[in-house]
């Protein structure tokens, strides 16, 4: 089963009846059109990886597994505090294929709380 909409759209439960129940993992690699405005785009980016956090809460087994992609930027300390609140493990994870003038990193949590 496929969903074509947008993660601000689509509900946790369709996405669970599409999987056809709970996952084990999710990944996010959601990033926006980027503008050139670093802070506008770090505070989008910031936006859909709360929506990418909410989904994993809502979706995930106790013990799951999240990742999800980052801008670095005055509101990521925040949201890596909201993900480790219900995460075993948290870890900020830089690719070396990402670019260096890139502020992307992506955070690794496992050990879903429920």
């Amino acid at each position: 089963t496929w969903l074509a909409a947008s993660v601000f759209d689509v509900t946790a439960q369709a996405l669970e009846e599409a999987l056809g129940g709970p996952a084990d993992v999710l990944l996010s690699d959601m990033a926006p059109p980027t503008t050139g405005n670093r802070l506008r785009d770090h505070v989008v980016q910031i936006e859909l990886a709360d929506r990418a956090l909410e989904v994993a809460v809502a979706l995930l087994v106790p013990g799951g597994h999240f990742v999800t992609k980052i801008f670095d930027g005055e509101d990521a300390n925040a949201f890596c505090d909201r993900a480790r609140a219900r995460f075993g493990k948290t870890k900020r994870v830089r690719p070396e294929a990402v670019r260096k003038n890139s502020r992307e990193f992506f955070l690794v949590c496992t050990g879903f709380g429920g």
